[in-house]
This record gives structure tokens, C-alpha cells and sequence, in this order.
């Protein structure tokens, strides 16, 4: 297969061996190109060999460059193919519980092995074939795996695809081939928790090291599910069962190897009522990007920040809106700002969900329909931050496909995209207090 050239960054090696725009790239170091993954895998060596078509003439030519350079060349798309779609109709999937009328991408349901090893997303290994388990093993791509179950008849049951039995065998082919993976557990109540849950997670640690850790995520439900599969959202006291289980799962495991391995989700703790365990409980957070430790973060990093600051002596009027899960823990933030900056005024918005459904909470499902309708009456004033994660397209659009500037405009005031990782938040408010540099 060959793949065409769709730029050429002038300057750079691949410009500096004469490829140009328009030209077709058939080999690198003799091997077939046929999409991102072989790309960047087989050019990264030192002084690549490029087999290229140029005006109909073919050439070859080393590019002068040290391991791991960028040779200079860009594509038509990101993966140079087109990404693959999900093959599977699971019983939870939050995509099949979007309202009708959003634009296309939102109804996309991605299921690439490349992206899990490009962009950290998480697939289900139903479309990986013998020859791509045979090319992530020759590559070494580390994973992000959604295993949910396994056990694979319930598995095949909430996947609605026949090809989700063989996970066992996948996993412990990848492991065999020293691929690292982080898992999944979307847990849906009744489905695959209590004895389902705990075999899944016994047959994970029974791959680590390779299985590197493995989070346990609540089901997510939108007012949207008409025809699709009942299911509901845990109660608090078997979310309570769900943390306790974890934990001791954790504190066994770590005993013998040094880390919990297994680690609820935030949500879990919050609909259970019990405290985020600190900091140092979730190690190096290795499923952050999950919704784990996220909180934990948020408050550690703030305090430190804020125990670090000199007095913030401006006054400022700050406003911050969030979704209706992070707020106590964001408000907890203000209030230890507040005792550094006396001249700080600052409002916490909660955003009721009522796009998706009220029993969506976490700040990057809420959209600027909700903003709008909940706020605009306010006539907020002053500094205005949202998260990022609120944010999808080009960082500049919401869920629903409203654009910052017009949510901004709606609202008669600027809004600010803050990181929602760890201290950032308290960092922006503390410079608009003038506690300076906090960098």
C-alpha cells in the first residue's frame, strides 16, 4: 500500500531528501506503510530509509536524522486510514444515550487500537484480528483495555458481539508479549458487579505485572434511553459495597507487590457519601483520565498551592462553574483562597444537567445550553472559569455544539478555560488576586 504525501515541513529531513507534497510513500526501511502506527514506528529509526514516488519517478533516499526525530511529513488524516468504528451494541454505551440533533462527531463510537496507544482511549479488542495482536506485540504498544467482565458469555451478553469471548486469550497473548495495559470496569448494577465483579478483577491481577492497574467506573445513564436496555444507577450502599471490596482487594494486593492495582471511581465515593481517600492513595495515578483520583488531585495540589502563596491584597470578583459532582470540593478550594485573598469574591456555579438528565454530574458532560438557561439571568461579573474538559471541538465547543463565544456572549461575559488537572483552577483565581507568580 502506498500513502500520500499531503505536506512536507520545509527544512525537514524528509524536505532536505527531496520528498514534496503530492508524493506517495511506499516503504521505510523496506517495510509497507499503510497507516500512523507503521509511520511512526519505522521512522523513528536513526537515518530512516524512504522509498518514495515523486512525478511518477521512484526514489529512495536516507533521511539524515537521530532516533525519534520528525522526518517532516503530514497526511490527509491524523491515523493516514480512517478510524475504525466500534463493532458492538453494549448495553451501557453512553453514545447509543445521546439526544437526536447534535452533530455527527458526538455519534461516532470509536473503537481503534491505534488511538488506545496515540491518544490513551480505551477499546473494547472486539475488532483486533490476529494479525493487529500480532503488530501491537511487535510494536509494544501500551493499552488502555475496557475488559468490563471476564467472564465471556456475560461479557458476549453485555457487548452484543460474539467476538468479545476471546478477551482472555487476548490479554494473555498481550501480556505474554510484554504489552503494558491499564483496564476498565464500567459496572453496571445487577450485570457484572458483586461475585462478577471480584472474578474479573482476581483474573486481571492474576496479569500483572502486565496489567498495570484496573479502574472500576460506575454505568453512566441519560434521560435518553428509550428502547435500550433497562439498567440503573448504583445505590449508595452498593457503591459503598463497591469501594469497600476495591480497598481490600487493594490493601491485600499491595502487601505482596507494592501498589493497590484496582481503584474505584470518584463518583463512587461521592454517591456513597464516604470522604476521596488522599493523595497518596492513588499512587501515581495511573487512571486519572478515568475519573480516578481526580478530587484527590484537585484538593492536594490546591492546598499545596495555597499554603505556598503570600497575601492576595486586589479585589476580585471571580466566578466559577462546574458540574454538580466537583462543586463541594471546588467550593472547599474558595474557601481555603479566601482566607489568603480577604478581597477574593468568589461564587461557585453548580450546573444542574438537564441535556443529558440530572443523573449526569461531572463537569465535561455539562453543556452551554445548560450554562445559558441557568446563568444568564445572573448577569455574572468579573473573571468567569470553566473547566477545559467542558470543551471538545478545537477546545472551543461544548457538547451540544455551542461555541465559547457564544455562550460567552449569551452570558454578556468573557469565559475562561482553566486545565481542570490539579491546582489550576486555584492557581488562575490566585493570580487575579495578585499573590504572585504562582508559575
Amino acid at each position: 500500500m502506498s500513502v500520500k504525501v499531503a505536506k512536507v515541513n520545509k527544512y525537514a529531513p524528509a524536505y532536505n531528501a527531496g520528498i514534496r507534497a503530492g508524493a506517495l510513500l511506499h516503504r521505510i526501511n523496506g517495510q509497507e506503510i499503510n497507516d500512523r502506527l507503521d509511520y511512526d514506528f519505522y521512522s523513528s529509526e536513526e537515518n530512516p530509509v524512504f522509498e518514495f514516488e515523486q512525478d511518477g519517478v521512484i526514489r529512495e533516499a536516507t533521511l539524515e536524522m537521530d532516533e525519534y526525530d520528525d522526518a517532516g511529513l503530514e497526511f490527509d488524516t491524523y491515523l493516514i486510514d480512517c478510524q475504525q468504528h466500534c463493532r458492538n451494541k453494549c448495553v451501557f454505551c453512553f453514545i447509543e444515550q445521546n439526544p437526536a440533533g447534535m452533530r455527527d462527531a458526538i455519534y461516532f463510537k470509536d473503537d481503534d487500537s491505534r488511538m488506545s496507544f496515540l491518544a490513551g482511549n480505551y477499546i473494547t479488542m472486539t475488532a483486533v484480528d490476529d494479525a493487529e495482536l500480532d503488530r501491537m506485540i511487535r510494536y509494544k504498544l501500551n493499552v488502555n483495555i475496557s475488559v468490563h467482565t471476564t467472564e465471556p458469555e456475560l461479557r458476549v451478553e453485555m457487548m452484543k458481539n460474539p467476538a468479545a469471548a476471546k478477551i482472555n486469550g487476548q490479554l494473555k497473548k498481550l501480556a505474554d508479549g510484554g504489552v503494558k495495559m491499564n483496564c476498565q470496569i464500567v459496572l453496571c448494577p445487577e450485570i457484572n458487579d458483586g461475585v462478577h465483579l471480584e472474578r474479573s478483577v482476581r483474573d486481571l491481577a492474576a496479569l500483572y505485572p502486565a496489567v498495570q492497574s484496573v479502574a472500576v467506573v460506575p454505568v453512566g445513564l441519560t434521560e435518553h434511553r428509550a428502547g435500550l436496555t433497562p439498567l440503573r444507577l448504583n445505590t449508595p450502599e452498593e457503591s459503598a459495597a463497591v469501594i469497600d471490596f476495591v480497598e481490600g482487594f487493594g490493601r491485600e494486593f499491595k502487601a505482596k507487590h507494592g501498589t493497590s492495582f484496582v481503584f474505584a471511581a470518584d463518583e463512587f465515593y461521592i454517591n456513597a457519601g464516604r470522604a476521596i481517600p488522599p493523595a497518596e492513595y492513588y499512587e501515581d495515578y495511573p487512571q486519572y483520565e478515568n475519573g480516578v483520583g481526580m478530587l484527590a488531585s484537585l484538593l492536594d495540589e490546591s492546598e499545596a498551592l495555597i499554603a505556598s502563596l503570600g497575601e492576595g491584597r486586589k479585589k476580585a470578583t471571580v466566578n466559577v462553574i462546574t458540574g454538580v459532582a466537583a462543586a463541594p470540593y471546588i467550593k472547599r478550594v474558595v474557601e481555603e483562597l479566601c482566607v489568603k485573598c480577604p478581597r477574593l469574591e468568589c461564587t461557585v456555579h453548580a450546573v444542574n444537567n438537564d441535556f443529558f438528565g440530572r443523573s449526569v454530574t461531572v463537569a465535561g458532560l455539562v453543556t452551554g445550553t445548560d450554562i445559558c438557561a441557568q446563568l444568564a439571568k445572573l448577569k455574572l461579573k468579573g473573571y468567569v472559569f470553566i473547566p477545559d474538559t467542558m470543551l471538545r471541538y478545537e477546545n472551543d465547543m461544548f457538547l451540544d455544539s455551542m461555541t465559547l463565544k457564544e455562550v460567552s456572549k449569551r452570558l454578556g461575559v468573557k469565559l475562561r478555560p482553566v486545565p481542570a488537572a490539579g491546582a489550576a483552577l486555584a492557581r488562575e483565581i490566585a493570580e487575579v488576586c495578585g499573590c504572585g507568580n504562582t508559575r
